[in-house]
């Protein structure tokens, strides 16, 4: 690694990476574990040492249950101990908001206590966004951390227009307990301005990725995501790493364009709630 990325690590440490394609051989990330291996060399020098392993869940492209991830995460620890790494590794799941998504959640495998990273398709409609997540709100008790919005064409219509209108990034006046008695009366999802604000009262978190603010999907999406940070818009930060080719490059030139935004000490809130506080 270069010196600049070294000295980033050692300014910026305890970082948690909530969205990382890590697990060899399970969906479109790494191809083995010696690609994992060098994938988490490159997150540990950028101060990361808790990643959230996030495989995709989609049926009939990667069919990946609970025990082939569990076995999968153990495999990659003792691997990366064998080469003095030092990351904790958290067994999740990447959910596809598909018609198969409620299914399965009847045994899911959230981060933390009771949230799990949900992953929309880029043309996904707002109304329908957000009925598929009050359905996971409502009907399965776990609060959805929606990924990488900032790729999600509908925000274009949706984002508020007047600069500096922000959002309570994750500070909801919202008792999480009383979700049972949750009334679907209560949000319009019916016009598309209001079903942001709908989705962030129901208690929807929302997560970006650091590479869009290095610019790798494209400046349409950077700008995207740069509005949602003005905005407040975000809970967490994730890599939604793949592959380790130039990984710590465009990790730290996008750590740095957030830090540039919005100060070190909102970047560190980004990106720094160990797995053991990470409640809904």
């Amino acid at each position: 690694m270069g010196k600049s990325s070294e000295k980033m690590g050692e300014a910026l440490k305890g970082f948690t990476d909530f969205h990382c394609h890590i697990l060899p051989a399970l969906d479109d990330g790494p191809g083995s574990i010696n690609e994992s291996i060098e994938m988490a060399r490159g997150l540990s020098s950028l101060g990361f040492n808790e990643i959230y392993c996030t495989p995709h869940l989609m049926r009939g492209v990667f069919d990946n249950h609970k025990e082939r991830i569990e076995l999968a995460v153990l495999d990659l620890k003792t691997a990366l101990d064998e080469n003095g790494i030092a990351v904790t590794l958290h067994a999740a799941v990447e959910y596809c908001l598909d018609e198969f998504l409620l299914d399965f959640l009847d045994q899911p495998m959230p981060m933390g206590e009771n949230i799990v990273l949900v992953e929309a398709y880029r043309q996904v409609q707002p109304q329908f966004l957000a009925e598929a997540l009050y359905k996971v709100i409502v009907l399965k008790h776990l609060r959805p951390l929606i990924a990488h919005p900032e790729r999600y064409d509908m925000f274009d219509a949706i984002l508020p227009e007047r600069r500096k209108q922000r959002f309570s990034g994750g500070l909801w006046p919202w008792n999480w307990n009383s979700l049972p008695l949750v009334d679907r009366r209560e949000y319009s999802f019916h016009d598309d301005r209001e079903t942001l604000n709908s989705m962030r009262s129901m208690g929807c978190l929302f997560q970006g990725n650091i590479g869009s603010f290095a610019g790798i999907y494209g400046e349409r999406i950077k700008t995207r995501a740069l509005r949602m940070l003005e905005l407040g818009l975000y809970d967490h930060l994730g890599t939604d790493a793949h592959k380790p080719q130039k990984i710590a490059h465009w990790i730290e030139k996008g750590l740095k364009v957030i830090e540039q935004e919005t100060g070190k000490e909102e970047l560190t809130k980004l990106i720094s709630t160990p797995a053991g506080q990470l409640v809904g």
